[in-house]
C-alpha cells in the first residue's frame, strides 16, 4: 500500500470523467475503490461527462456529449453505463486541441497524452461506448498515472467488504486542496477545483505527493 492509504475498508464513488483533484484526494485514501457507473442518469449531473481544466485565459469546461440509448425515447431512468457517448461535433478533437493548448508546455504533457490516446479516439467505437464506461476507463488510467495501489472492484464487492464500505455516491467529503504548481500560476493565480489531469500534467510523478498534503474531512 502507498502512504496515501489511511482508511480501512472500501469506498464507493460516483462516476466522474477526469474527476477533480479533491475526488482523488479521497479515493487515494482507500486500498479498495469502486466507481458506480450503474448510477441512474441525471441530466443535471454534468460532472459525469464534463471536466474542468485551465487554459490560457482561465477555467475551461470540456464536455463529452451523450445520446439516448437505442430503442429509448430518452436517457431518463437508464444507468450511466447504458447512456451512449455521442460523436456530435467530433468532441475528441476539441478536447485534444484544448489540452494541448492548456498543457502543451508542461514537462509531462507528451508522456501522458500519448497514453490517453485511446480515450480520445474517434467515436463511435462500439455499442458499449457509454458515458459510464468512459468514466471507468478514465479512472483506471488516472490511477495508473498516479501509481495508486488500489484494488478496483464492483459496487457489490465494495459493499460486501469485510472492513466496511464508505459510500460517497451522493456527497463527497470536503477536502482542503493544497496549492500546487500550475503552468500559468504567475499569470492567473492558483485555480482551485480543476480536473486531476491538471495535477498530473503539471506535476507528473510528484502528483501523489500533492495528494498526500490534501486532507479530506471524513465525517461518517
Amino acid at each position: 500500500m502507498t502512504p496515501l492509504v489511511t482508511r480501512p475498508g472500501a469506498v464507493l464513488l460516483p462516476p466522474r470523467l477526469f474527476a477533480p483533484v479533491a475526488y482523488y484526494a479521497v479515493a487515494a485514501r482507500y486500498g479498495t475503490v469502486a466507481v458506480d457507473a450503474g448510477m441512474r442518469f441525471d441530466k443535471r449531473c454534468k460532472a459525469v461527462h464534463r471536466y474542468r481544466i485551465a487554459d490560457t485565459r482561465g477555467p475551461l469546461e470540456l464536455t463529452v456529449p451523450v445520446a439516448r440509448p437505442s430503442g429509448s425515447s430518452s436517457a431518463a431512468g437508464c444507468p450511466w453505463d447504458a447512456v451512449p457517448v455521442s460523436a456530435h461535433g467530433q468532441w475528441w478533437q476539441t478536447h485534444i486541441t484544448a489540452l494541448e493548448s492548456a498543457y502543451g508546455r508542461t514537462p509531462f504533457f507528451d508522456h501522458y497524452m500519448e497514453q490517453l490516446g485511446p480515450l480520445f479516439a474517434p467515436r463511435p467505437l462500439a455499442d458499449n461506448d457509454t458515458a459510464g464506461l468512459l468514466c471507468l476507463h478514465a479512472h483506471s488510467t488516472v490511477c495508473r498515472f498516479l501509481g495508486l495501489d488500489v484494488r478496483e472492484v464492483t459496487p457489490e464487492e465494495a459493499m460486501a467488504c469485510g472492513e466496511g464500505c464508505d459510500d460517497f455516491r451522493k456527497s463527497m467529503p470536503a477536502v482542503s486542496e493544497t496549492e500546487y504548481w500550475q503552468v500559468r500560476r504567475h499569470l492567473l493565480g492558483f485555480i482551485h477545483g480543476l480536473s486531476i489531469l491538471d495535477l498530473i500534467f503539471n506535476l507528473g510523478p510528484e502528483a501523489p505527493l500533492a495528494l498526500l498534503d490534501m486532507k479530506p474531512q471524513f465525517q461518517l
